[in-house]
């Protein structure tokens, strides 16, 4: 397997929206020639990096800008100046869990852009070009914005067979985790083609990282207007448009003496699909006659419903392998006042709590058997005194971790900061990459 970088490489990539506007950092690549004091060949390419120490991150529909130089001080016969990016995929199918057998790279996206070849002749001097060898001599610029396809489309169902890759598929982000048999990794560089038998093309390459876009349909009218007018999140009653409702029996044990049955609603704000760097908001509903238990339960410390990941690819072992990785961020829970938090009836309480959704992780995607999807889950309460029937996780809904935000306001955070040191368990995504492969031009 490739050898991996730190994950510091590749940086945790946010929509530019999210700030005042987009900034642009310029990453340099230079090829390497012995003795000579400036690089034949440079790379100039924009990305929206935090900085220059980071590779290159582009988004899905936005077009690559940069420039390509060429310093020739000797004419060199040139046939052509080509930009290449490339796609690969790498799994590893599990013979064993300890012994895994790899897979060997497949390249499943390529695109070309042909800066300049012979039919142009020499863009210094305006020549015809019909001479099918153009000898180039001097300082050559070629400045491009290329917009790459956000799909690819398999029409050789053997050679893509083992990935399930058929027909026609968004392209998926990098990705690459400590851990994980599995990578992603996208790849660009530019070739400089001589036309002479015994001259070496010039190359120049790198590796970038890649978010395909994505966007949540708009919440409902009446939580736009919380979000737009700064007030409290409307209740399920009043905007039932506005959340998502599960119910489920906790069953338990009260001091080791007394059977006790709760009714356990979960809401979750819809659309079920959040942008990253947001919030999931979410409500809690605790019902039983047994007041005792209610009153424990609805501690801001007892429930653990929290946000999930699920990784997979061609190897069904990998899920297992990975299953101590799967929380990303649980939920802290706050009571809105003393009249909402016991509910209309006394044998009702009430939390209210969101789930902070870290900025840097994957988005949901789907790529044949090459898939990552996030649920938010409730396990066992925990709370001092009670025990509950069912070790397992009580409820599982899938959600989407989306790009962009919905049109309109944006969500806020409610979280009081008397409860700000809550218990929070964020998972932080690798994102380091795989060294780029010999043969890549």
């Amino acid at each position: 397997m490739p050898s991996q970088i730190d994950s510091a490489d590749l940086p945790p990539y946010t929509h530019p929206a999210v700030h005042a506007g987009p900034a642009f950092v310029e990453h340099t690549f230079t090829s390497d020639e012995d003795g000579q004091k400036q690089p034949a060949l440079i790379l100039k390419v924009q990305s929206l990096a935090q900085s220059v120490k980071y590779l290159p991150t582009f988004m899905g529909g936005e077009p690559v800008v940069g420039s390509v130089e060429l310093n020739l001080p000797k004419a060199a016969g040139i046939e052509s100046v080509i930009l290449v990016f490339k796609g690969i995929m790498e799994t590893r199918r599990m013979a064993s869990y300890v012994s895994p057998r790899k897979t060997g790279p497949l390249t499943f996206f390529k695109f070309r852009e042909t800066l300049w070849d012979v039919s142009k002749g020499d863009p210094n001097y305006r020549s015809s070009g019909e001479n099918k060898v153009v000898k180039l001599q001097g300082e050559y610029t070629w400045n491009f914005a290329v917009t790459l396809p956000q799909e690819v489309t398999f029409d050789d169902e053997k050679k893509y067979k083992d990935a399930s890759l058929a027909g026609t598929l968004s392209l998926p982000p990098h990705f690459s985790e400590k851990g994980c048999f599995s990578t992603v990794t996208y790849e660009m560089g530019v070739l400089v083609k001589h036309s002479g038998v015994f001259q070496s093309d010039l190359k120049v390459r790198t590796r970038y990282g890649y978010a395909p876009r994505s966007t949540p349909d708009a919440p409902s009218p009446l939580r736009q207007k919380a979000y737009s007018e700064g007030i409290s999140l409307l209740g399920l009653d009043v905007d039932p448009e506005g959340w998502k409702i599960f119910s489920v029996n906790v069953l338990g044990k009260l001091f080791c003496a007394m059977d006790v049955g709760l009714k356990c609603t979960v809401a979750l704000a819809t659309p079920l699909a959040y942008t990253r760097g947001s919030v999931i908001p979410c409500m809690l509903i605790l019902e039983s006659s047994n007041t005792q238990a209610i009153d424990i339960l609805s501690d801001v410390k007892s429930p653990c419903l929290g946000l999930f990941r699920e990784f997979m690819t061609t190897s069904a072992l990998e899920r297992l392998a990975w299953g101590d990785d799967r929380r990303v961020m649980e939920a802290r829970w706050w009571k809105p006042n003393d009249r909402l938090a016991e509910g209309s009836e006394l044998s009702q309480r009430i939390l209210h709590g969101e789930i902070n959704i870290p900025a840097n992780i994957q988005p949901s995607f789907s790529f044949g058997d090459f898939f990552q999807k996030y649920h938010v889950e409730l396990w066992p309460f925990n709370a001092a005194g009670f025990v509950t029937e069912c070790k397992d996780k009580l409820l599982k809904v899938d959600v989407q971790i989306m790009t962009d935000y919905a049109p309109g306001p944006r969500p806020r955070c409610y979280l009081p900061p008397e409860y700000s040191n809550g218990k929070s368990n964020e998972h932080t995504q690798r994102d380091a990459i795989s060294f780029v492969p010999d043969g890549f031009l």
